[in-house]
C-alpha cells in the first residue's frame, strides 16, 4: 500500500479572475490517500500494471474576493483595477474519489517499436464517470535516435474558490476535458547530452467559464472550449 499521492499530468490549465482573494479569514484542508499498485510479467518484454487509489478530501475556506460577477470572462484581473467591491465566500469541498488504472507495456511489439496502452478511470459518485484512455509509442530509429508519440484524454476539476461556494456554484458543473497529442524526436549526443524536440496539440472542452452576459445565472457553465499547440 502506497500512501503517497501521485498527480497525473493534465493538459487542462485554466485561470479565472474570480479566484483573486482579497483576504482569507480561515482555511482548513484535510486529505487522505490510499494506493495499491501491482504488475505482472507475462514475458520478458510484456508487462501489465494495474492499481487503485482512494482519496478523501475535506476543505473549507472563509474569505473575501473581488466581486467580478459583472465583468466578462476575459477581464484582466488582478492586473486591472475596476474599483470593484468585495464578495464574501465560503467554498467547501467534501468528497471521496475512487480511481484505478490498467496499462500494458510491450517492448518490441514490432521490430524496434515499444508500445504502452492503458486506461485510467475515476469516480466521485457517478460510477466511473471519468474514463481516460492513453497511448504511447517509441520507435528506435538508431541506437541513439528515437521517435516518440503520446496521446490521451484527460480530466481536471475546477479549482476556482467562487466555483465551489454554495451560493454561487453550479451544481451541474462537470470536470474540464483535454485531448492531447505529442510527437517528438530524441537524439542522444556525445557527453551524455540529450536533444529533444517535441510538437504538441491540446484541444480543450467543457471548460468552466463565466458568461459574458451581465449577472448570469448560473454564474459558471461548461461552455468554454479552445486549443493550444506549439513546439
Amino acid at each position: 500500500m502506497d500512501s503517497n499521492l501521485q498527480e497525473q499530468r493534465s493538459g487542462v490549465n485554466t485561470t479565472n479572475p474570480e479566484g483573486t482573494l482579497v483576504n482569507s479569514e480561515s482555511a482548513s484542508h484535510k486529505t487522505g490517500v490510499g494506493r495499491l499498485d501491482a504488475q505482472w510479467f507475462f514475458t520478458s518484454k510484456n508487462v501489465v500494471r494495474a492499481g487503485v487509489e482512494l482519496r478523501w478530501v475535506d476543505s473549507t475556506l472563509t474569505s473575501t474576493l473581488k466581486d467580478s460577477r459583472t465583468l466578462p470572462q476575459w477581464s484582466a484581473l488582478p492586473l486591472a483595477d475596476y474599483h470593484l467591491g468585495t464578495l464574501s465566500i465560503q467554498p467547501t469541498q467534501t468528497e471521496t474519489l475512487v480511481g484505478g488504472y490498467l496499462e500494458n507495456e510491450w517492448t518490441e511489439i514490432l521490430p524496434r517499436l515499444t508500445s504502452r496502452v492503458g486506461v485510467r478511470a475515476q469516480s466521485n459518485g457517478d460510477w466511473w464517470s471519468q474514463i481516460s484512455p492513453r497511448v504511447a509509442l517509441s520507435l528506435e530509429v538508431t541506437k541513439a535516435t528515437f521517435i516518440k508519440a503520446t496521446g490521451g484524454y484527460y480530466y481536471q476539476q475546477f479549482d476556482n474558490p467562487l466555483q465551489k461556494d454554495p451560493d454561487y456554484r453550479n451544481e451541474s458543473l462537470q470536470a474540464q476535458k483535454s485531448t492531447q497529442g505529442i510527437l517528438g524526436l530524441e537524439q542522444f549526443l556525445p557527453g551524455n547530452l540529450l536533444l529533444k524536440v517535441e510538437g504538441y496539440h491540446n484541444r480543450l472542452s467543457n471548460l468552466a467559464v463565466k458568461s459574458d452576459q451581465p449577472s448570469p445565472d448560473p454564474l459558471f457553465t461548461n461552455e468554454g472550449y479552445g486549443f493550444n499547440w506549439g513546439v
